[in-house]
């Protein structure tokens, strides 16, 4: 049982280019806007990177500057998710 394109009708030839078409151009679709999201994501990352550092950097100025070490602890522990309590 084999499968010939000349002995195909014309609808089926146009139905198949166009279904073809269709799916490299979604593919590509897909492709494009993936890559895109990729760049935009990576660049929210580094933003909330430098944002949460500059925020512990200041909270560490701070608390060197009143000479206090627990809250220097503090601030790196408040970022980092742990906590003092046992």
């Amino acid at each position: 049982m084999s499968f010939s394109l000349e002995k195909a009708s014309l609808i089926f030839k146009i139905l198949l280019a166009n279904s073809l078409i269709l799916v490299v151009a979604i593919s590509f679709n897909v492709y494009w806007n993936s890559a895109l999201h990729e760049g935009s994501i990576e660049r929210l990352i580094q933003e909330k990177t430098k944002i949460i550092l500059e925020s512990v950097e200041g909270s560490v100025v701070r608390a060197m500057e009143r000479q206090s070490h627990s809250d220097v602890q503090q601030a790196f522990q408040h970022y980092s998710g742990m906590s003092t309590k046992n």
